[in-house]
């Protein structure tokens, strides 16, 4: 059997009352909604997150701009406006 953790969150009073409504709907309790939810989020999260970091630890390493650095380098540009 697997043990249990306690976590606490906080969530907006918008999301309860949707976890509220999706409990009554279905007949599970929040909690059981919000640890299914998550486990089926958290592994793709987590494969995203290190695809990420390798993918900025290559562009380092081959010498490239990370995607970061372009997106922020393309907001500070003032727009030029031709005529």
């Amino acid at each position: 059997m697997t043990k249990n953790t306690l976590l606490s969150v906080r969530i907006s009073q918008r999301l309860n009352t949707k976890l509220e409504k999706l409990a009554k709907l279905t007949g599970r309790t929040k909690s059981w909604l919000v640890d299914s939810i998550l486990a089926e989020r958290v592994d793709p999260e987590i494969e995203f997150a290190e695809l990420t970091l390798k993918a900025e630890r290559e562009a380092e390493r081959v010498g490239t701009t990370p995607r970061g650095q372009v997106v922020e380098l393309m907001r500070a540009k003032p727009t030029s406006t031709t005529a």
